[in-house]
């Protein structure tokens, strides 16, 4: 079988189907940027298993222009493709995939979950689908990409200190000497890691809800972000995670919480914030999907979607249920 989208290409996936299939809730892993519907080191592999294997049909695929999926992207760099997502490039595939579902499956309501990509196209999908009543954002970016964005201009004051620190120990490196004098080294970012000061200074000065960031430029948030946020909400649940050596985190915290002046407390009815210790950006560790997993099965239990769960996950003794191709 093939999901076909609204411009008739055909989208590729893989279905995971469970014994009982009594659940009326979906969950469908949405493509984490350019990667697959396998994505880094098959974390949505693990990730389906467990949920099916919990009584959740869960469908992976990939979006339109990506992986086995039929379609092309007009984007002539990644950088710009990157920027395509973060504004809702593949809402439409989600919403068409969610009407598969519906109408094969019979599931009327759905959890979306997604790394990085996947999760603000999960974001931006609830807000125009009512049948969305939560979403497992895994490091969810909240700036915007693009060729003509030089990144090392928006730097937070955490990512500043964090350079400042880096070329401060390499300090006794005959081979980071060595580049300095050939100038190879990164002359840009050495300028700003250097005058934290002065952008302390103007952070203080920096008035929420400003265009400007705390190093006196332009900010570059999503600006459909916020409004996204608010809105999806007031009738679905959001718990977010990141690994704390997630560049990601500090974007979401400095850039997005701390500019409005958002703690976790302001939205209780409706987000949760996690930090897996030392993680990266796709918890590329055993560990870290492990503790990533409980998480998130802890969550789906405390909202009613996971009628029992013991909140662990042993990946040895997991007992999978069939996974189908779409196709």
């Amino acid at each position: 079988m093939l999901i076909e989208n609204r411009t008739k290409n055909h989208l590729h996936g893989i279905l995971h189907h469970p014994e009982d299939d009594s659940n009326a809730v979906g969950i469908v892993l949405l493509c984490p940027g350019v990667k697959s519907r396998v994505a880094p080191h098959r974390l949505y592999v693990q990730m389906a298993h467990s949920f099916a294997a919990r009584g959740f049909t869960v469908l992976r695929f990939d979006f339109s222009g990506l992986g086995d999926s039929e379609g092309e992207n007009e984007e002539t760099t990644l950088a710009d493709l990157f920027n395509a997502i973060q504004l809702g490039k593949y809402v439409d595939d989600t919403l068409d995939a969610l009407d598969w579902l519906e109408k094969n499956y019979n599931k009327k309501h759905f959890i979306l979950a997604g790394l990085c990509g996947g999760a603000i196209t999960g974001l931006h999908a609830g807000v125009k689908d009512g049948r969305v009543i939560g979403l497992i954002a895994l490091g969810m970016p909240v700036i915007l990409d693009g060729h003509n964005m030089d990144r090392r201009l928006y730097l937070t004051p955490h990512q500043i200190t964090s350079n400042r620190g880096s070329f401060i120990r390499k300090a006794a490196n005959f081979d980071a000497w060595k580049r300095l004098l050939l100038l190879k080294s990164d002359f840009k970012l050495i300028y700003l890691s250097f005058v934290a000061p002065l952008l302390k200074k103007l952070q203080r000065e920096w008035k929420p809800g400003s265009e400007v960031s705390a190093n006196g430029r332009a900010d570059n948030l999503n600006p459909t972000f916020q409004p996204a946020f608010l809105k999806f909400i007031k009738t679905g649940k959001i718990l977010f995670i990141f690994g704390e050596s997630d560049k990601l985190l500090w974007d979401f915290r400095e850039k997005f919480m701390q500019r409005f002046h958002y703690t976790e407390k302001s939205f209780k009815h409706a987000i949760e914030i996690k930090i897996i210790p030392d993680a990266n950006h796709i918890m590329s560790f055993d560990a870290w999907t492990r503790e990533m997993l409980q998480t998130v099965l802890h969550w789906l239990r405390l909202n009613g979607y996971l009628a029992e769960d013991t909140g662990s996950y042993d990946k040895a003794s997991e007992k999978w249920p069939r996974a189908l191709s779409v196709k």
